[in-house]
């Protein structure tokens, strides 16, 4: 049985590594793509990321999955066209695969590697998607117009403060 697992795992490295090995360019040339994005593409590195997941997973690898899937969270907003790759997002996704890199080919010791480093700037992309409303809202100076019926009343510049409460936007 343990021979069974070693080839599983040796299949588990050599398939993860095949993934990885185009990585780098593959994110460079969607950074350059920009908002066009290239579908095939951005597929393409995302079943690569989702592969790694799944197989991690298969394997407890937890550290390899839990990076591996915030990498695939962020390749699934551009994927959905909802995240332009900025330099600043694919720079985040590189260092996130080199270390993928660096656990798959030291797997016995990846579980203890702390991944937060990279595992926060990833989920601080998501996040900062979720709350994007917020973010480009907030401390911004807006015109406000008063309407009474179909006349305006007054208009005057003000910041604005965004807060969420159950799905309801307040504006102060």
């Amino acid at each position: 049985m343990e021979n069974e697992d070693d080839e599983i795992l040796q299949g588990f490295i050599e398939e993860s590594l095949e993934h990885l090995a185009d990585i780098e360019n593959d994110l460079l040339a969607i950074e350059e793509a920009g908002a066009n994005i290239d579908e095939d593409l951005v597929n393409k590195v995302f079943r690569a990321a989702h592969s790694i997941k799944g197989g991690a997973g298969f394997m407890g690898l937890t550290a390899i999955q839990g990076l591996s899937h915030s990498t695939e969270n962020v390749l699934g907003m551009i994927r959905s066209k909802k995240l332009i790759p900025t330099p600043e997002i694919v720079n985040v996704l590189l260092m996130a695969s080199d270390q993928l890199q660096k656990m798959i080919e030291d797997v016995n010791n990846s579980n203890e590697v702390d991944i937060s480093s990279h595992v926060n700037p990833l989920d601080a992309i998501g996040s900062h998607f979720d709350q994007s409303m917020r973010f480009v809202l907030c401390n911004q100076n807006v015109r406000i117009w008063v309407y009474v019926g179909s006349h305006h009343r007054s208009c005057f510049h003000r910041p604005l403060h965004v807060t969420r409460h159950n799905c309801i936007y307040s504006i102060q």
